[in-house]
C-alpha cells in the first residue's frame, strides 16, 4: 500500500457566490437624483449615447416610481395598524391579574382562566353552569354568578367604549324598531340611536344579554316585550326599567330622555366593568376601593332656585357627595335650605356687591371632596 503523506494545508475554497446588485428601499433626494440625471446627459457623445441615456430615464422613472409606490404602501400599511391598535385597546377590557375565571369566557370576556399557578390571585369567579367538582380544590375565594352572589350573568360593558356620548333627540316620524341587525356593534348602536327606541322581545342568553347593554350603556331607549328571566341577566333595577316603558308616552322628549338617563345610569353603576369588579370583590369579602368624594359648588342670586338646586343636587346617586351653595345677592331667606338625608350641605353668603368670581373662588376652597 502506498504510504499517505501529511495532508496539503492550504487555502478553502468554498462554493461561488453570486454578487446581488444593491437596490435601495427608498429614492434618494431629489438633488442627488437630478445630479444623476445631468451627469447622465452630458456623458452623450454620439446617437447610440443618446439612445442609451433615453433608456436609462426610462428605466430610472420606473425605478422612483415603484419605489414611491412600495412607500406609499408601507405608509398605508403602518397607518391602518396603527388605526387598528387604537380601535382594540379602545374596546378592550382590562381585566386585572387578581381575578381568574372558571367555566364560560363569556361571562367576563378578557378574563384568564384559572390555571395551576395561582401566583397574585385573589379571587376566583365561577360561571353558573360550572360543576361543583370542578372547583372542589381550590383553596382561594370562589364567587359564582347568579343567585349565589347576587351578581348578574350578563357580561359587563366597557364604558369607555359604550357611553352616552352621542345621543341626540329624534324626529316626529322616529318609531320603536327592532334591534338593528348590524354586525359590528358601533353600527347598531348609532343606527338604534336615530329610533323613537329600541324593541327587544325577551332576553334568555349572554349574546341578547350583551346586545341590550350595549344600547342601554350608550343612552338607546330599550323597551322589551316579555320579562321573564330578564333578572337572571340584567339584575332588578335594569330588567324592571326595560319592561316598565310607557310606548305611549315616549313621543314626549322630555319623557324619552328621562327613560334613558334612568337605563344608562342603571347599567353604568351595576353593569359597567369597574363596578362588576366591585361586586366580585365585595361578594369575595375582600376590600373595596371606596369612590372618590364629589363636592357640588353652585352660585346662585335667584332665591326661588334653592330648593330645586338643593333636589338636583340630591337625586344624584354618587355614595359621597357634598353641595357647597353660595347664596350671592339680597332677597334670601334668612334660614338655610335643609339638607336631604345623605347630602353634606354647606351654605355661603355673600353680598350683592361681591364680584362672581370672588363667589366662586371662595366656595370652591370651601369644598371638601375630591373632585369639584
Amino acid at each position: 500500500p502506498k504510504a499517505r503523506g501529511p495532508k496539503a494545508k492550504g487555502p478553502r475554497v468554498g462554493p461561488a457566490r453570486l454578487a446581488v446588485p444593491f437596490k435601495p428601499v427608498e429614492n434618494p433626494p431629489v438633488v442627488v437624483l437630478a445630479g444623476k440625471v445631468f451627469r447622465k446627459l452630458g456623458s452623450i457623445r454620439s446617437p447610440r449615447d443618446l439612445s442609451a441615456a433615453a433608456r436609462w430615464v426610462v428605466r430610472g422613472f420606473g425605478n422612483v416610481t415603484r419605489r414611491e409606490r412600495l412607500k406609499l404602501k408601507r405608509r398605508l400599511k403602518r397607518r391602518r395598524e396603527a388605526r387598528r391598535a387604537t380601535r382594540l385597546q379602545a374596546v378592550a377590557m382590562d381585566i386585572p391579574a387578581w381575578i381568574r375565571l372558571v367555566g364560560g369566557a363569556d361571562h367576563l370576556p378578557g378574563a384568564s382562566q384559572l390555571k395551576n399557578k395561582s401566583d397574585g390571585v385573589e379571587v376566583v369567579l365561577v360561571a353558573p353552569d360550572t360543576p361543583a367538582d370542578a372547583i372542589a380544590e381550590i383553596e382561594l375565594p370562589v364567587v359564582r354568578l347568579g343567585k349565589a352572589s347576587g351578581i348578574p350573568e350578563a357580561a359587563p360593558v366597557n364604558p369607555r367604549r359604550f357611553n352616552p356620548a352621542g345621543f341626540l333627540p329624534v324626529g316626529s316620524a322616529a318609531e320603536v324598531e327592532p334591534v338593528p341587525d348590524l354586525s359590528w356593534p358601533e353600527d347598531r348602536v348609532r343606527a338604534a340611536r336615530a329610533a323613537l327606541a329600541t324593541r327587544v322581545e325577551r332576553v334568555d342568553d349572554l349574546r341578547g344579554a350583551a346586545r341590550l347593554l350595549e344600547l342601554t350603556a350608550s343612552g338607546v331607549v330599550v323597551v322589551v316585550d316579555d320579562p321573564t328571566g330578564i333578572d337572571r341577566w340584567l339584575g332588578g333595577r335594569l330588567a324592571g326599567l326595560v319592561s316598565d316603558v310607557e310606548e305611549a308616552r315616549l313621543a314626549d322628549p322630555t319623557y324619552r330622555e328621562s327613560v334613558s338617563v334612568a337605563q344608562r345610569r342603571a347599567t353604568h353603576v351595576e353593569h359597567a366593568l369597574p363596578a362588576r369588579l366591585r361586586q366580585i370583590r365585595r361578594a369575595a369579602g375582600l376590600p373595596v376601593q371606596r369612590l372618590p368624594s364629589v363636592s357640588v359648588v353652585v352660585s346662585t342670586n335667584r332665591p326661588e332656585m334653592l330648593d330645586r338646586v338643593v333636589a338636583n343636587v340630591a337625586l344624584q346617586d354618587h355614595p359621597s357627595l357634598e353641595l357647597v351653595l353660595a347664596l350671592h345677592g339680597d332677597g334670601f331667606p334668612a334660614a338655610d335650605p335643609i339638607a336631604p338625608d345623605g347630602l353634606a350641605l354647606t351654605v355661603l353668603r355673600f353680598g350683592p356687591d361681591v364680584v362672581f368670581g370672588h363667589v366662586l373662588s371662595e366656595a370652591s376652597a370651601r369644598a371638601g371632596g375630591e373632585w369639584v
